[in-house]
């Protein structure tokens, strides 16, 4: 899987123009959007995600 390079100027830009929540602010995007998930897909991301038995890990070079 090739994922994106970004350069270390456009990651520091990137970090400068993203907004930023205080908690109250995160919890609020949180809640709104858990209120229009569908819940059938909701349960069937549920039950995919209960079946891993390894977690996802790093592995060191």
């Amino acid at each position: 899987m090739n994922f994106p390079v970004i350069s270390e100027c456009a990651a520091r830009e990137a970090l400068r123009s993203l907004p930023r929540l205080d908690m109250d602010e995160y919890v609020a995007f949180l809640s709104e959007s858990m209120s229009h998930a569908d819940p059938a897909k909701v349960a069937k991301q549920k039950a995919l995600e209960e079946r891993i038995t390894v977690p996802f890990r790093i592995r060191d070079r």
